[in-house]
């Protein structure tokens, strides 16, 4: 599949693309590589952060993202949305900002933050704000030094979707037992962490040794990458498996979406 260099961004060190294909119109690509892309690519360039559907950049393209998100509805957020309760999100990786745009969409009341290593991805990401839409809020931090300066118990929900420009590999140091204590601490007592893997969830993830309570692992029949899995951690003993997906409570066209998607979902203790 041929893919077309649209816009080039930033320097050779900081190389954002936006490529399309014939075979989806309508859709934008968000990728980087460590060497210089030619105006058509023939084949899936191997670092593709984001895909952004330009009739609306809200929906989800990514299984996976949707399998992530379906945390934040486990964890009670539209009703505490309905009732004016405050929760706050965080976004380790941005990219192209699915994820944040998403969040903002379906729960327009609550606070997410997003932090984002790559400058000119951060510029990237707000190129597809939609007018009217609640703005993107992304800090230009490295995701593993940012947690450290939180304070305790700060969000409810934690995205963790970072990975090396140069490829899909998950750098080690976000599975490691000292940034999952980290995650652990400015978690919320009933929050949850959602971390990407771009292959299955090692068996040696250290998340009991980091404090961590239960763990579930979500895969989805069809998956961007094969053997793409997404592994939730809380600190309440009672999440399980058999309780996803959550209950249907239909919002907004957002929340909507996802509740499509979850019955197709297979979750794992």
């Amino acid at each position: 599949m041929e893919f077309v260099v649209r816009r080039r961004y930033g320097s050779a060190e900081d190389r954002v693309y936006i490529m399309s294909n014939g075979a989806n119109p309508g859709i934008e690509y968000v990728a980087t590589s460590p060497v210089e892309l030619p105006d058509v690519v023939t084949s899936e360039p191997k670092s593709i952060h984001s895909s952004v559907f330009l009739p609306d950049p809200t929906v989800l393209l990514f299984p996976y993202l949707l399998s992530a998100v379906s945390a934040v509805y486990y964890s009670g957020a539209e009703e505490r949305h309905e009732q004016g309760d405050e929760m706050n999100f965080l976004v380790l990786g941005v990219g192209g900002g699915s994820a944040m745009r998403f969040l903002n969409a379906a729960f327009p009341k609550f606070n997410t933050l997003g932090v984002e290593l790559s400058k000119t991805m951060v510029g990237v990401a707000a190129q597809y704000h939609q007018a009217g839409a609640k703005p993107l809020s992304i800090e230009h931090a490295d995701a593993l030094t940012f947690v450290h300066t939180q304070p305790d118990a700060r969000y409810d929900y934690i995205l963790v979707d970072c990975f090396p420009f140069q490829n899909n590999d998950v750098d080690e140091r976000f599975r490691s037992l000292e940034y999952l204590v980290e995650l652990r601490r400015i978690l919320t007592p009933n929050g949850i962490v959602a971390l990407n893997f771009f292959e299955s969830v090692p068996d040696s993830l250290p998340w009991k040794q980091a404090g961590f309570e239960s763990k579930v692992r979500i895969t989805s029949p069809v998956e961007w990458r094969e053997g793409n899995e997404v592994v939730l951690l809380s600190c309440d003993p009672q999440m399980q498996a058999s309780k996803f997906p959550p209950p249907f409570q239909p919002n907004n066209p957002a929340s909507s979406r996802v509740h499509t998607y979850l019955g197709n979902l297979s979750y794992f203790d």
